[in-house]
């Protein structure tokens, strides 16, 4: 899986509760020279500014500590706020949203420059994911465009 990320030129998001628990499946990442983005923590905090913490800082920290890199970029699953803003600058990370969030099997109608597509591998089996991945590729191909990580993108 990490070959062919790095072959695409994508950027895997990580929740910080993997790279805690499975530290070296991101350290492979990296060593294949996938970007890693801060997927946040996914704890649910009541509080915001708990929530944007442990997103931000404790899964940061997580991921920094599995990968040897701090992550840039923080691209939440849920709605973003204030606190999320404040505490990404704090950490020096880049809040990313997403333009369509992907179900592995879910095809946009089209896709366009500039745009953020995720493909949500949280549930999904390696082969729907890459499937997911080249049907997309195909598409940007066909539409003439090109795939960059997220850190590239301005």
């Amino acid at each position: 899986m990490a070959a062919a990320l790095a072959r695409t030129g994508t950027t895997a998001i990580v929740p910080g509760h993997l790279a805690r628990d499975d530290p070296a499946d991101v350290h492979r990442l990296r060593d294949a020279g996938v970007e890693v983005a801060n997927g946040g923590w996914g704890h649910r905090d009541r509080l915001h500014w708990g929530r944007a913490r442990s997103d931000l800082v404790k899964a940061g920290h997580a991921i920094r500590d599995a990968s040897g890199v701090h992550c840039r970029e923080f691209v939440p699953q849920r709605r973003i706020d204030g606190f999320d803003l404040a505490s990404a600058r704090l950490a020096h990370q880049r809040v990313v949203i997403p333009t369509k969030v992907l179900e592995p099997g879910e095809t946009p109608a089209s896709v366009r420059s500039g745009q953020v597509y995720v493909v949500d591998g949280r549930d999904a089996t390696p082969s729907a994911i890459l499937h997911e991945l080249e049907q997309l590729q195909q598409m940007v191909s066909d539409g003439q465009l090109g795939i960059a990580p997220l850190a590239q993108l301005q």
